[in-house]
């Protein structure tokens, strides 16, 4: 049977949803404000993960560093369009924790993500977001590894 066929021949199941909690900085007239949110993550596609490189160009392209100048594009390093990249790909995975359909991060709502979050909390989203996509499609985790103990008898 082909993919056609299989996608379209039985409802599937849903997927799970991977809930996280973080802070969120936010400036304010009076200083710096942190908020506790809720969301979930949900699996990206290939296709979403590559839209979101696409978006960090385009985002990076807004800055001024980065703005076309005299009918030239100033390079952007490789570094500062991986990183944008891990931002835009996890506001692809964060979903809002109430209705999973609804990004987490609205498209007005980018530079406040950016803004308010802090490397480490990127590298542990990153991190939860690897574990659970491990955890929901075993065939990506870790190879099957010969039992030791079996390997230990034949020797």
């Amino acid at each position: 049977m082909q993919l056609g066929s299989i996608l379209t021949a039985s409802p599937g199941e849903p997927c799970a949803t991977c809930p996280v909690e973080f802070h969120i900085l936010r400036r304010s007239a009076t200083g710096r404000q942190r908020h506790r949110v809720k969301a979930v993550l949900l699996p990206v596609s290939e296709a979403d993960r590559q839209q979101a490189k696409r978006d960090a160009v385009s985002y990076l392209r807004t800055l001024p560093q980065y703005a076309e100048r005299d009918g030239m594009l100033p390079s952007i390093p490789v570094e500062v369009v991986e990183q944008e990249s891990l931002y835009k790909f996890l506001c692809a995975a964060l979903h809002d924790a109430d209705d999973p359909m609804v990004r987490f991060v609205g498209s007005t709502d980018y530079g406040l993500f950016r803004d308010g979050v802090v490397m480490e909390q990127i590298v542990w989203l990153d991190g939860v977001y690897k574990k659970y996509i491990a955890d929901e499609y075993p065939e990506v985790g870790a190879p099957d590894l010969p039992d030791l103990e079996e390997q230990a008898a034949k020797k």
